[in-house]
């Protein structure tokens, strides 16, 4: 019987925005810890070079710069779809309880609008 497998690997990337305000290498720490806690399920596709070098096994990314937020994203490896969807639905969840319990605001777009009453003129003429 002859057996074929394919190497089959999936990218999964969790994209979040917080304030300008925000440490970045304190949010980096927050990811990597969340996705340590998912070990059993992610791949490591790191060389023996970059294990030495200390790379993390979770490439996280600041990739915007907003009006009033900062972009990161974070990249593992799952070995199926299945993984890969469990995975990704425990990092939104836990990165955001997470966040809520430090006190990490993840920003909404928003405006002042300031609204002026029109003043009026009011003449009066006698005659």
């Amino acid at each position: 019987m002859n057996e074929y497998h394919l190497l089959f690997r999936v990218l999964i990337t969790l994209v979040v925005a917080v304030v300008l305000s925000t440490s970045v290498r304190w949010l980096m720490k927050i990811f990597i810890t969340r996705y340590a806690k998912n070990v059993a399920l992610t791949l490591d596709k790191r060389t023996d070079e970059e294990k030495k070098r200390g790379v993390n096994k979770v490439a996280i990314r600041v990739i915007s710069l907003g009006e009033y937020f900062i972009l990161l994203r974070a990249y593992v490896w799952a070995a199926n779809t299945d993984d890969a969807f469990a995975i990704q639905c425990d990092m939104n969840y836990s990165v955001k309880k997470r966040f809520y319990a430090v006190g990490v605001e993840i920003p909404f777009p928003y405006r002042n609008v300031i609204v002026k009453k029109e003043h009026r003129c009011i003449v009066e003429t006698k005659s």
